[in-house]
């Protein structure tokens, strides 16, 4: 007996009822995605946990996720459910290559009946993919972005049905959201490291005003693993007067060996901070060929001085891929650091470009990113205000110093003006007396014999009356106001008169004189009897100080560094003058002489003032010593 054919009616309820079903399926489907969306677990794990919903709720026999790469040029598979497990991290497809590739690049879906007669088709042997046929390949989009694709597959022919697109595209629509916010709590997590860590470093900054250690801990900061992790840094400063960048400073190893012996010690770094401060001393001693190179750069900030100086000019970063092949590089710098890709960012600090700093990878080869240029340009903003301060303090303890210079030359001022008058007003009431004892004394001298004992007595008088007239003649010499009077003279000229008259008393002390004298030396105004008697008192001391073993002078004239002018040096090989002394050479009346009025000295560096210039000493204990007396062109009025 033949069954009754089923009414249009009964196969409208079957038909309802299978919708129905397949709604609540869904509706289970996308609840369970939802779910994994919005919970806490990493990303490859929420991916993972999709595509084993997507099979066992689906009927699908794998299902698998291929996602966009940084550099937005391939898709890698990241989860997959069905396929061989070792397939993971070793699919690799090009954007437009496959049928996930041709799905990425054209934002198209593809249900395929028979995937592996589609001419799109690649097999990929660690995925077993021959065992199936149908393939359904979704993109995943973000905004007009692909950013990967979902699909699944099928032992079994199929034909997909629009319901099967839909949910597979509800899905993918739901991973998008898991991947932007995966990508935002990254940025969100690299942002706070990175505040994290500029905080460390700027704890380390403040550490010191000394600019040496301050620089080596800039360095440190752009090349520590826990930090920037650049392979080497160096630092250039802007030098004002000259409007040039110095190379100060240059870290990073010398060789590849060195750069791995670094990066093993990396995972032993638990306190960044500290160990930052730490290598503020522990390379303070270490030169390497890097920072040799680095501190031997001089750039003029010009257009033509390569990218470093548009850095500085510009006041930008750079990020230089190929430097050989860009016209803005400096072609020996590139050269002789033997990197072909750097970035570079200027020093800034209100408003100001204090400097550069350089960094490359030049042993991992790791390229530098625009978000490691920008991160690196945030902490130049610290390393910038650190090295303000320093310089401020620097000027500070300089301005100081300056003080308390002026502070103590004033108080030595007064109590000499003070004492030259006490002196000038004793000096006259003592020099009268003084020339009648002496006159009366030559005049008994000559009444005696030579060899009687009387003529002794009356000679020795004499000799103390002209020791003393001595003493009152140059206490009333540097009593009195100095004033040069000033005229055209050649400065070697008036050396080699003062020399020839010392002559023979070089010879008797067995001295020997080496002279070299610049014929760049122009006229100066001076008052030469003055300038005499400043290189004559010179001369005398050196003689002195010789005069037992004999020795070597050394005079020598040169141009005055940085403006017109003469510097005249006079070395001995006299031993030096013993440094608890030292600081007292200059003061009147000091002296280590048995007959001495420890004046010469003192008188000639009041000469040397008055004419506009200096007098040093460069003493070397044990060996000898230099002064240096500078003397400026000045022009007569």
């Amino acid at each position: 007996m033949m069954k009754p054919a089923k009414s249009k009616s009964h196969l409208r309820r079957v038909e309802k009822a299978a919708q129905k079903v397949s709604e609540v399926n869904w509706l289970e489907i996308l609840s369970e995605v939802s779910r994994i969306a919005n919970s806490s677990l990493e990303l490859e794990d929420r991916l993972n946990s999709i595509v084993e919903i997507v099979v066992r709720q689906t009927g699908a026999d794998a299902c698998s996720i291929l996602l966009m790469d940084e550099d937005g040029e391939n898709l890698i598979l990241r989860a997959t459910k069905g396929l061989n497990p070792m397939s993971i991290n070793r699919v690799r497809l090009k954007i437009g290559e496959g049928i996930s590739g041709w799905v990425c690049q054209n934002k198209k879906v593809a249900a395929l009946r028979d995937a592996a007669s589609d001419s799109r088709f690649v097999h990929f042997p660690v995925t077993e993919e021959e065992r199936f046929r149908s393939v359904l390949v979704v993109p995943i989009m973000e905004k007009e972005d692909c950013i990967g694709v979902i699909y699944t597959q099928s032992i079994t022919e199929k034909d997909y049905s629009e319901d099967d697109i839909k949910l597979l595209t509800t899905i993918a629509d739901q991973v998008s959201g898991i991947i932007k916010n995966a990508q935002l709590y990254e940025k969100a997590t690299q942002r706070l490291r990175e505040l994290s860590m500029l905080y460390e470093m700027s704890m380390a900054m403040q550490t010191t005003i000394n600019l040496d250690r301050l620089l080596r801990i800039i360095l440190s900061c752009v090349t520590a693993g826990g930090a920037f992790g650049f392979n080497r840094a160096g630092l250039f400063l802007v030098n004002e007067k000259t409007n040039t960048l110095h190379g100060m400073m240059g870290l990073g190893p010398d060789s590849g060996e060195e750069a791995r012996e670094i990066w093993s010690k990396i995972p032993q770094i638990t306190d960044l901070s500290q160990w930052l401060i730490s290598q503020g001393e522990l390379l303070a001693k270490k030169e390497s060929g890097y920072d040799r190179f680095i501190k031997g750069i001089r750039l003029p900030i010009d257009r033509d001085s390569g990218v470093i100086a548009l850095t500085a000019l510009e006041v930008k970063p750079f990020n230089i891929k190929d430097g050989w092949n860009d016209p803005r590089v400096n072609r020996d710098i590139v050269q002789n650091s033997g990197v072909n890709s750097f970035a570079a960012v200027p020093i800034i600090a209100k408003e100001n470009v204090l400097g550069v700093i350089v960094v490359d990878n030049i042993y991992t080869g790791k390229p530098i990113t625009d978000e490691d240029l920008q991160t690196l340009v945030r902490f130049a903003v610290h390393a910038g205000w650190a090295i303000e301060n320093s310089k401020l303090f620097a000027k500070l303890k300089e301005a100081n110093k300056e003080i308390v210079s002026v502070q103590q030359q004033v108080v030595q001022s007064e109590r000499l003006s003070a004492l030259g008058e006490l002196a000038a007003e004793l000096a006259h009431e003592i020099k009268n007396p003084l020339v009648t004892i002496g006159g009366f004394a030559r005049r008994l001298s000559e009444k005696y014999e030579p060899t009687s004992e009387e003529k002794s007595y009356a000679g020795i008088i004499i000799s103390e009356v002209e020791r003393l007239e001595k003493l009152l003649k140059d206490i009333l010499n540097y009593s009195r106001d100095i004033k040069p009077n000033f005229s055209e003279n050649n400065i070697n000229s008036v050396i080699e008169e003062i020399l020839s008259f010392y002559e023979h008393t070089f010879w008797e002390s067995g001295i020997e004189i080496k002279k070299e004298m610049s014929d760049a030396i122009h006229s100066l105004s001076i008052d030469p009897p003055q300038i005499k008697q400043v290189l004559t008192n010179i001369f005398h001391n050196a003689v002195e100080s010789m005069t037992v073993k004999g020795g070597v002078m050394a005079i020598k004239t040169e141009p005055l560094s940085g403006e017109e002018g003469v510097t005249i040096s006079v070395s001995d090989t006299g031993g030096g003058i013993p440094s608890e002394i030292l600081e007292n050479i200059f003061n009147p009346f000091f002296t280590t002489k048995k007959y001495g009025t420890g004046l010469g000295l003192s008188l000639s560096r009041k000469i040397v003032e008055s004419h506009g210039g200096t007098i040093e000493i460069n003493n070397r204990v044990g060996e000898g010593a230099t002064f240096i007396i500078n003397l400026p062109r000045r022009q007569i009025k």
